[in-house]
């Protein structure tokens, strides 16, 4: 078994990739996302457990409804599109399908719902571990994108549901988050 790494990541080691569902994917790579991904909901099983009580005293444990991992995350805003319609685009085209990623392909398949994989990959090479991890978050809808002004930069802030699986890979060791099958 493989110990955990010795060197803690900040997110300064980390850089956050989003998928679309083509055949081969299209891809961005956020640039000027501020290190601050945060994901909720994050459990070994993605349902809610359901404790069973008879007469006040614990009795079974089960799982109930489907538990729906939240991605929150910000980038430093240039604009709200690009001045035109080829990639790369800004993460708000990507995440609306629109000006330069309106051709994009859900991850749910051809003429579904809009959703793109999240992948945040932490590098680990360049400080002894034996790769990099990476943690995707497959099938992921925006739910809403806030725009602020600041004195340290135009932000835009977003917020996006997992539909799907949870896959953290680590050199040979993968490991998947569901729902219960």
């Amino acid at each position: 078994m493989a110990a955990e790494s010795s060197f803690w990541k900040n997110a300064d080691q980390g850089t956050i990739q989003l998928i679309d569902g083509t055949g081969t994917p299209v891809t961005l790579t956020l640039s000027t996302d501020q290190g601050n991904l945060k994901a909720t909901a994050f459990a070994a099983i993605l349902n809610a457990p359901v404790v069973m009580e008879r007469r006040g005293k614990f009795g079974s444990l089960n799982r109930g409804v489907r538990a729906f991992p939240q991605l929150t995350l910000t980038t430093f805003m240039g604009n709200f599109v690009g001045s035109t319609t080829s990639a790369p685009g800004t993460p708000m085209e990507f995440l609306t399908k629109k000006g330069a990623y309106a051709a994009n392909v859900s991850t749910l398949g051809a003429s579904r719902e809009y959703t793109v994989d999240v992948k945040l990959t932490v590098e680990g090479t360049n400080f002894g571990d034996t790769a990099d991890e990476t943690c995707t978050w497959e099938d992921c809808v925006l739910v809403s994108a806030e725009m602020s002004e600041a004195a340290e930069g135009n932000a835009m802030a977003y917020t996006l549901q997992c539909l799907g699986s949870v896959v953290v890979v680590n050199n040979t060791n993968t490991v998947t988050y569901s729902q219960v099958a």
